[in-house]
């Protein structure tokens, strides 16, 4: 039977409820007949971990001498470069990386394309590794096929521990927060980043981009300084226009995490 004794029981043994949790107590406590509700609680904001740039100097600086480990060297450096979800990034095909371009072709959810541009110094360690087949995975197995999730996890961790670099929360995902990180550190506009993403609205971008103190100062921009120190700023109407192009290669220099790393070696 429910009760309010009984509610504040689970909350003590099992700290407390998650978003998804209240919706699925509520909708049972509804569909018993008790007027019995657990209001919404103020969840605590949570800043994502993202790896140091000197932890992209190191994979970019290392050499392994497996076949699985340059794999997962690749895997990390592109998901660093471009901000990709691991999924977008595992199911790339050669056919869709644009070399002369530096474009890659990724399909998001809902199997629609977008379009995402690396820098120059990805483009060499993609040069290296070039199949006989454009049909072939990017990340693909021995076998052809393409590599798994857990795989990738795997391998990625196990570099990690070679190189002594703490493993954050969310291994894949934060390449992409620390790419979404450094490109606002940069000044990126917002709606450029929610394209580069492939997020479907802006609430998915404020939502995924937290920033610390430090360069919530740092971005401050006064309207008693000079104006013309302020950060550039492109017009949402004018991103939204058909004439308007996002420059592939300067963004993808200017953005990527491995642009202006002195320690790659060609």
């Amino acid at each position: 039977m429910a009760t309010e004794s009984n509610l504040q029981r689970v909350r003590h043994e099992e700290g407390d409820f998650r978003p998804c949790h209240l919706c699925s107590i509520n909708a049972y406590l509804k569909w018993l007949g008790s007027e019995l509700r657990i209001p919404k609680q103020k969840i605590e904001e949570w800043l994502p971990e993202t790896f140091e740039p000197q932890d992209i100097s190191r994979f970019l600086s290392w050499k392994p001498q497996s076949k699985t480990g340059q794999r997962a060297k690749l895997l990390m450096l592109t998901l660093a470069d471009t901000g990709l979800r691991s999924g977008e990034a595992l199911n790339l095909r050669w056919k869709d990386v644009d070399l002369d371009n530096c474009l890659l072709s990724v399909l998001r959810k809902g199997r629609k394309e977008r379009k995402v541009p690396f820098s120059i110094e990805l483009r060499k360690v993609l040069y290296k590794s070039i199949p006989r087949s454009v049909e072939e995975f990017v990340f693909g197995t021995s076998a052809g096929t393409r590599l798994t999730r857990r795989n990738a996890y795997r391998n990625v961790t196990n570099a990690c521990h070679s190189l002594n670099i703490e493993k954050p929360a969310r291994l894949l995902h934060a390449f992409r927060h620390s790419w979404a990180t450094n490109a606002v550190k940069q000044g990126m506009h917002p709606f450029v980043l929610q394209r580069l993403l492939g997020h479907t609205t802006m609430d998915m971008t404020n939502r995924y981009v937290s920033l610390g103190t430090n360069d919530l100062q740092k971005g401050h921009i006064s309207l008693l300084a000079d104006r013309r120190e302020a950060l550039p700023f492109i017009h949402k109407r004018e991103f939204f226009r058909p004439e308007f192009k996002l420059s592939s290669s300067s963004l993808a220099d200017s953005m990527g995490l491995l642009s202006g790393t002195k320690s790659f070696e060609i």
